[in-house]
C-alpha cells in the first residue's frame, strides 16, 4: 500500500516536471516572437533548420510612411 503510493507520488512529479518544462518552451518561444514582432522584424524568412538562420529583413519607413527594406 505505501509503496504503491510512493509510485503514484513519483508518476504525478515526473509528470508534472514534463509539462512544466513543456509551458516554459512554450512560453520562451511566444516571448521571442512577440519581440520579434515589436521591433519590427519579419520572421517569415527566419529558418529552424539547425542552427543557420538565413538573413533577416526589417521593415523601415521613411518619413512620408513609405516602406523601405534593408538588406
Amino acid at each position: 500500500n505505501m509503496t504503491l503510493t510512493v509510485l503514484k507520488i513519483s508518476h504525478l512529479e515526473q509528470l508534472n516536471s514534463k509539462i512544466f518544462a513543456w509551458l516554459s518552451n512554450i512560453f520562451s518561444r511566444l516571448k521571442i516572437e512577440h519581440l520579434i514582432k515589436q521591433i519590427g522584424i519579419s520572421y517569415a524568412q527566419i529558418s529552424h533548420k539547425g542552427t543557420t538562420i538565413s538573413p533577416i529583413r526589417r521593415r523601415v519607413h521613411d518619413k512620408r510612411g513609405v516602406r523601405l527594406t534593408n538588406g
